[in-house]
């Protein structure tokens, strides 16, 4: 009950409003493959339905003009439907990707067995040893698994879109698996 505690005294329901870069309640989310945000002039309109918003295809040319100046947050997608990251231009995790690793691992910890909220998004390879900042680098963990795989001996391994491999200190191992994120 005194972890519960502590997880619901750790909410911080004010950072939104505080923070210019929290995003929005009311933001829209533009969900297209990596290959169609590179096309150039002559094939755009070849290919409508490359990106869609809330499950509706939108054409290219569409697809580009919001590209221009909108506020809008988009997840550019492999085509086996991961999300591309930031890999190693920082360490800091966007919201838009926070939100897609929150969104696969459906808002709990990662950790088997655990149901408690995620807390810290933890680079399975960590950033400072050449980790990068993509969804299959990141898993969501409340912060006492968090402090296992730090100071308890504990370590994951794996692609965090799929499966992640948990390793104790004396041997004992645990799978994880990703549940599949709704488009």
């Amino acid at each position: 009950m005194a972890d519960a505690l502590r997880d619901l005294c750790a909410e911080d329901l004010s950072a939104a409003a505080s923070d210019a870069s929290a995003p929005d309640a009311s933001i829209v989310v533009v969900h297209t493959p990596a290959a169609a945000v590179g096309r150039d002039a002559d094939t755009e309109g070849e290919h409508p339905g490359s990106a869609t918003i809330d499950g509706r295809p939108i054409d290219s040319d569409a697809l580009h003009r919001l590209l221009c100046d909108t506020r809008i947050e988009f997840s550019i997608d492999e085509p086996d439907g991961r999300t591309v990251g930031i890999g190693r231009a920082g360490r800091t995790v966007p919201y838009w990707l926070r939100r897609r690793v929150a969104a696969r691992d459906h808002g709990h910890c990662r950790w088997p067995g655990c149901c408690r909220p995620i807390r810290h998004l933890h680079h399975m390879r960590h950033w400072s040893r050449g980790g990068p900042t993509n969804s299959s680098n990141l898993m969501g963990l409340c912060w006492h698994h968090h402090h296992l795989l730090h100071e308890g001996g504990w370590n994951a391994s794996g692609d965090a879109d799929c499966e992640i491999l948990i390793r104790g200190p004396f041997g004992h191992t645990v799978q994880a698996r990703a549940g599949p994120i709704a488009a």
